[in-house]
């Protein structure tokens, strides 16, 4: 009996312990409550802080794009009569007068003349002192607009005729002496679409695109004689058309 009454007293004095126990826990989880409804509201305002600057940050990209794109409308309307002679090797006593006879050259060739009064500036573009000799372009920029056109479609008129691409417009046309170099005039364009012309001459050849020009600073391509043309403004108008024609 005896025996009985110390189990029973243990059990209590357990039971007492647990509620004890409990009663901490409580306690506890009392105080718990309030410090995860603070975090929670820390989250919450840590959420609307980082959309908030994704909104700004959303709003800043479309700032910068628009101020891009103004700054290649101006580089593209101060280039707008200028064009781009590449491979005409260098000279050393290379002068203004020399440039100014290889561009009346090239215009006496293609049937459109040219005189000094035609042309507001010419200069080759500078170079790295380590690679003066190298074929830098010329600039050509013309007084008239009208003047660099008829100058750049009579080229492209003069190239289309030749059967053999080595009769193209070449230093040989212009009296240069020694190896046979292609001659290429574009239109100068801004170094934004410097690189998308050369990205779609690339893809041109790649995918057997027959025509890939420049026209008022726009770039085209046109797969075959006839077919439509396809105005390339960003590298992502290449990697679609390529996706479609897969």
């Amino acid at each position: 009996m005896s025996k009985l009454v110390t189990e029973l007293a243990d059990i209590k004095k357990q039971n007492n312990q647990i509620q004890a126990t409990n009663v901490e826990i409580r306690n506890s989880n009392a105080d718990i409550v309030p410090s995860m409804c603070f975090i929670n509201k820390q989250f919450e305002e840590l959420k609307r802080e980082v959309e908030v600057l994704r909104k700004e940050r959303k709003e800043q990209n479309i700032y910068i794009e628009s101020l891009e794109k103004k700054i290649q409308d101006l580089q593209l309307k101060s280039r707008s009569s200028s064009t781009e002679i590449r491979n005409i090797p260098y000279h050393e006593s290379e002068s203004n007068d020399c440039l100014m006879k290889i561009v009346c050259s090239i215009g006496r060739t293609v049937g459109v003349p040219i005189i000094e009064s035609d042309l507001r500036d010419l200069y080759r573009l500078p170079g790295k002192s380590s690679n003066i000799s190298s074929t830098r372009p010329i600039i050509a920029e013309f007084k008239e607009v009208l003047t660099k056109q008829k100058l750049l479609n009579a080229i492209r008129l003069y190239n289309k005729d030749k059967a053999d691409p080595r009769d193209k417009l070449n230093t040989e046309h212009i009296g240069i002496q020694g190896k046979r170099l292609p001659v290429y005039v574009t239109e100068q364009l801004p170094p934004s679409h410097k690189k998308l012309f050369y990205q779609a001459r690339e893809f041109a050849k790649s995918n057997e695109y027959k025509f890939c020009w420049t026209a008022n600073g726009n770039i085209f391509l046109r797969k075959q004689e006839n077919e439509k043309l396809i105005k390339i403004t960003s590298e992502k108008c290449l990697l679609n058309i390529g996706n479609n024609s897969t």
